[in-house]
């Protein structure tokens, strides 16, 4: 056996630089396994961040989206409640304008009516006046007539008294 140690000492050196580098390259792969394994841990935390984030935006969108929501209800509510208020004034303004037209009206037909009256009572004064007149007219021609006829009947009696003297 004696004659078998050398080989085997150098059997059990060639195993053992073997076992060296095969234990070198495990560690090699462990250490880059390891390495992996950290950067894999490291991008899980970053996702995780991420997704936390993300979580925390969508939070924040979602709360801004449901106040949007809120506000945009309470738009449509000032809305409608504008619109009934328009539509109020403008029932009120139709309302108004009816009465104003309607006391219009009545005004006017008041007033047609006094006008008619003041020109039937025109119409008669100016009869009436017309009337007087023609009467005046026609006493006058009586009067001028009457004149001549004492005119003539003066004349007359001149030229008779001038006959008269003359005879």
């Amino acid at each position: 056996m004696a004659e078998h140690r050398p080989a085997l000492h150098t059997y059990a050196e060639t195993v053992s630089a073997q076992l060296a580098t095969e234990v070198a390259l495990l560690q090699r792969i462990e250490s880059e396994l390891l390495a992996q394994v950290a950067d894999l841990e490291e991008q899980l935390e970053d996702e995780r961040s991420a997704a936390t984030t993300a979580e925390q935006q969508a939070a924040a969108a979602e709360q801004r989206a449901d106040e949007a929501e809120r506000l945009a209800i309470a738009d449509r509510a000032r809305a409608d409640q504008a619109d009934q208020l328009r539509a109020e004034a403008a029932r009120q303004h139709a309302d108004e304008l009816r009465q104003l037209r309607a006391g219009h009206d009545e005004t006017l037909a008041r007033e047609r009516e006094r006008e008619r009256e003041r020109v039937s009572t025109a119409e008669r004064e100016l009869a009436a006046l017309r009337e007087r007149h023609h009467a005046t007219t026609e006493e006058t021609q009586r009067q001028r007539e009457r004149a001549d006829g004492a005119l003539a009947a003066a004349e007359q009696a001149r030229t008779e008294t001038a006959t008269v003297r003359a005879a």
